[in-house]
């Protein structure tokens, strides 16, 4: 009886470290499929494709490792390895135990690392996709082809998600007009997912949120969109964004909520509270990020506090802010990584100090962001400082490099300039005081974008006609369509347009 009992105890034993020998092997293929660019297709799917490699390398050292060790030829190892386990192995009671329980061990933190943490392929595209810069926009229309070769179907459904993100690039970084189409078209195909997996992502639910956002903003442009398209209003949508983006924030699926993907979702509520115009809820949940996520402080998030600061009027605490910010983003590199961001704090800083009538402090600020980021926006700044100065040669220099003024008698047909060259005849028409009314009147116009005939506009000579023109473009700086509308948030420079 006892021999029995113990053979019974034998086999046990040997059924379960065989069943280690298959738990170990199954937990090696999770981890290869989590480690490699195939986390992207189904697990059983990897399973049960020709996909499975183990690294050639693993066998070639165990190999030698074990020849090494028992002193055989290499020829030997196959044989005598099996000879091993029959004759020694499988009957050890000590061994098998000890190797039944490391094989649930090592399973048992395979598993956990597997479902806590994020594929790093995964994290890579997910990265790429939230940075918003152009060359990572660009690595992640890569990564995504190289999903294209192993899923197909989700390869499709990224590529939504990245033209969201590219739209909303366009609108902040680029300042463009939201393509309304295209907005609601994502918004649409992003909604109605007939595939479950799909539609409980985290990613989509991210990008979601974001279409939400962009449709509530096109809306709010643009009245008759409600109505051609019997949309939302645009705080449902938001009011929709923010729900999504929440649930992202609070998505327990580590797997695919990465920490950067809750980060951004936490941060993008911020967001849709600005677009909205609720600043301060907006302030709270960008505060929020930094405080609940520190690891992924970042200059964009610091750069949109500072503009909700300068729209609330909060300009020394926009001043502070934006200093510290500058500090930070210097001392780690941050400024070098995304500059569009850091020009965003500077210029923002520098209207800060317009608001708070520093003029000259906020001109180094203009001319540094110039520097970094040579184009027309940032050189207006810096004509709009020494126009507000009364230097009218140094605001004419700055100018000249971006448009060449028109006069009452020379005024081209065909117009057709950029906002920002508009914007130039802002301060073309206000840089200096020894300029003709005529000519002023005839800039404003351009601003405006409005014809008229030389003729029309020798009744500016008359101030009072011209006061008036001033004081309907000061008015109208708001609606102007190009990022000067941001010269409306500063009281000094509308009175300054306005002739006070």
């Amino acid at each position: 009886m006892l021999s029995k009992r113990l053979l019974s105890i034998t086999s046990l034993l040997q059924l379960l470290s065989l069943s280690g020998f298959l738990l170990l092997l199954f937990v090696l293929t999770r981890f290869l499929h989590h480690q490699t660019e195939s986390a992207f297709v189904p697990f059983w799917s990897y399973v049960g494709s020709f996909e499975i490699a183990f690294p050639p390398m693993i066998i070639l050292i165990a190999t030698y490792g074990l020849a090494f060790l028992a002193g055989k030829s290499l020829a030997d190892v196959p044989s005598n390895t099996i000879s091993y386990l029959r004759n020694e192995f499988f009957q050890s009671h000590k061994m098998m135990l000890f190797f039944s329980a490391f094989s649930v061990s090592v399973s048992f933190f395979v598993i956990r690392h597997t479902e806590q943490n994020p594929p790093p392929s995964y994290e890579r595209l997910v990265s790429a996709i939230l940075a918003g810069e152009i060359d990572r926009s660009e690595e992640a229309s890569s990564l995504i082809g190289a999903v294209a070769d192993k899923n197909p179907l989700l390869a499709d459904q990224l590529s939504l998600v990245t033209r969201v993100f590219e739209l909303r690039r366009a609108r902040n970084l680029e300042a463009k007009t939201i393509d309304v189409v295209n907005s609601r078209l994502l918004l649409r195909s992003l909604a109605n997912s007939d595939d479950d997996v799909w539609r409980r992502h985290p990613l989509r639910k991210h990008a979601l949120a974001e279409a939400h956002s962009l449709v509530a903003e096109a809306i709010s442009q643009s009245g008759s969109v409600a109505q051609d398209f019997g949309e939302l209003s645009p705080d449902q949508l938001f009011d929709e964004a923010v729900r999504l983006y929440s649930e992202v924030r609070d998505s327990s699926h580590k797997r695919l909520a990465t920490s950067q993907l809750i980060a951004s979702a936490q941060n993008n509520i911020g967001n849709a509270h600005f677009y909205r115009g609720d600043y301060q809820d907006a302030l709270g949940a960008w505060q929020a990020t930094l405080d609940n996520y520190p690891e992924h402080r970042n200059v964009g998030t610091l750069a949109n506090m500072i503009a909700a600061h300068v729209v609330l009027k909060n300009f020394d605490e926009a001043i502070q802010l934006g200093d510290e910010s500058r500090r930070w983003a210097e001392s780690n590199g941050k400024a070098l990584q995304d500059t569009a961001h850091y020009v965003s704090i500077l210029v923002n800083t520098g209207f800060s100090y317009i608001g708070n009538g520093e003029i000259e402090a906020s001109r180094p600020l203009f001319e540094f962001a110039a520097l970094i980021e040579d184009d027309d926006n940032t050189k207006l700044n810096v004509a709009l400082s020494f126009t507000m100065s009364g230097e009218a040669d140094q605001a004419e220099r700055v100018l000249r490099s971006v448009s060449a003024p028109v006069t009452h008698e020379q005024i081209a047909d065909d117009l057709s300039l950029t906002p920002d060259k508009r914007c130039s005849h802002l301060w073309w028409a206000l840089h200096s005081q020894e300029t003709d009314l005529r000519d002023v009147a005839a800039r404003l116009f351009v601003f405006l974008d409005e014809k008229h005939a030389p003729t029309e506009l020798q009744k500016f000579s008359d101030p009072d006609e011209l006061a008036a023109l001033r004081l309907r473009v000061a008015n109208e700086l708001g609606q102007f369509p190009g990022s000067c509308f941001s010269y409306s948030l500063i009281d000094p420079i509308v009175d300054f347009v306005r002739g006070d």
